[in-house]
């Protein structure tokens, strides 16, 4: 009913403005449940975006900006964006996951302990059906024990690009004034940890006044978690204790390594700049200010930009009971809004030569694939593939973050002074025993 002049009574306008609001409402409802319930798996596949995600490092070491060329060469009207993984990505895409939203159509990256957390809660795309037809793609055309780390329950949630092993990396011109290369001109391997820290003091130069000016030896604390695991994988052949199951670190190995690093540093052969700096090892070495690291094993080529060709070398960790390391690989998410693009792109860049063929001779990346890997000339790439055929997997920890965290914290406060060896282990096991340090693997069984 409209008042002389065509003007609506008050009361009316207010009600119509109240169902517009509640329309306006109702529809916003809709979409919004239109979008959660169509997020899912073969849903509103795109045929020309593809979004790639990888962690912000792995920019500079693997071709992600030529692979996105070429694929976009190859595939007129397709565009690819590739995106950088965001500070604490893996419970970040977790949660994305869980709420069905989707951020990306694909991840590349350091995602083993990330693959089981998401596979477990069936947030992954598991490879199998389509590598049926793709031998390129099965494993026998991988090196085996990097293929299996993406391995769950029986099903292939990631396909491994490159892999990295911990051990040591050595400047070679130094190691042969010391007398440490064979006839050959290779390492000689140090049996032990007395005979590594030997090593250390033999290569350690200090001026006429009798300052250090090349330190023999450089571990990364900035990671003690993989220091003191690199010990026991290579003295046991597993992390945990065989009777018990449990991770255990008041063992001989252990308690050699540590003493003999506090000693070492106050000795001069070795130093404790890594706490605060991740990056000091691999930059001192390639500075020619320390003579060997123990980190992953790709600082070792990465270093020859500087040193030369040939300059530098590796050495496993004393024990040969194993060595531990990880892959860099791709999964799909399930709410992947372009599973073919994804597929497709893996298979035709990231698993191409040249991807992975730059990541080694640049960043000494070691290649997974069996077609780049027997290309390889580098003696070093076929003792590490030994070294990791020899070892078996790890255990992936529940509480994997709070168990470094402790570990970290401990284990620096004994290098520093703060605490006793024996007081410290003691406090480090009490903190564990209050983590869940279930292997995440048992889950698919």
């Amino acid at each position: 009913m409209k008042r002389p002049g065509g003007k609506m009574p008050g009361k009316v306008v207010r009600l119509f403005k109240i169902g517009e609001e509640m329309m306006k409402f109702w529809m916003m409802l809709v979409a919004t449940l239109c979008f959660f319930s169509c997020g899912g798996e073969g849903v509103g596949q795109s045929q020309t975006r593809l979004r790639v995600m990888s962690e912000p490092w792995m920019f500079k070491k693997y071709p992600l900006r030529e692979a996105k060329e070429r694929f976009e060469k190859n595939h007129p009207g397709v565009d690819v964006e590739i995106l950088k993984a965001p500070d604490g990505y893996q419970n970040r895409l977790l949660v994305s996951m869980m709420s069905r939203r989707s951020d990306t159509d694909m991840f590349f990256g350091t995602v083993e302990n990330t693959v089981a957390v998401w596979a477990a809660r069936d947030l992954l795309l598991p490879w199998d059906d389509y590598l049926e037809t793709r031998p390129v793609l099965q494993r026998s055309a991988f090196i085996p024990t990097f293929y299996d780390m993406n391995r769950f329950g029986g099903k292939q949630y990631g396909l491994p690009i490159t892999a990295e092993l911990f051990c040591f990396s050595v400047n070679k011109e130094m190691a042969a004034r010391a007398g440490l290369l064979d006839q050959n001109g290779n390492m000689i391997p140090a049996k032990n940890w007395e005979e590594v820290f030997d090593y250390a003091r033999r290569m350690t130069v200090r001026d006429e006044n009798g300052h250090v000016t090349v330190v023999g030896l450089a571990g990364n604390w900035s990671w003690p978690n993989s220091m003191l695991f690199s010990a026991m994988k290579a003295a046991r052949g597993t992390l945990v204790d065989s009777e018990s199951g449990q991770l255990l670190f008041d063992r001989p190995e252990v308690r050699e390594l540590l003493t003999l690093t506090q000693a070492g540093a106050k000795e001069g052969i070795t130093t404790l700049a890594s706490m605060t700096d991740v990056n000091q090892p691999r930059s001192d070495f390639k500075a020619r200010l320390v003579a060997m690291i123990l980190t992953t094993h790709s600082r070792y080529l990465e270093a020859e930009e500087t040193l030369g060709a040939g300059n530098a070398t590796i050495m496993p960790v004393p024990g040969g009971g194993g060595v531990i390391g990880g892959t860099r690989s791709v999964v799909i998410p399930k709410n992947s809004r372009a599973i073919g693009l994804a597929r497709q792109f893996v298979e035709e860049e990231l698993m191409a030569p040249y991807f992975s063929r730059f990541a080694w001779e640049k960043y000494g990346k070691l290649p997974c694939m069996l077609s780049v890997f027997e290309t390889l000339d580098e003696p070093e790439a076929h003792w590490l593939a030994s070294w990791a055929e020899r070892s078996t997997a790890d255990p992936m920890f529940r509480d994997e973050l709070p168990a470094t965290d402790a570990i970290k914290r401990n284990v620096q406060g004994f290098l520093t002074g703060q605490m006793a060896l024996d007081p410290m282990l003691r406090r480090l096991q009490r903190e564990l025993a209050q983590l869940n340090l279930s292997d995440v693997r048992k889950h698919f069984e």
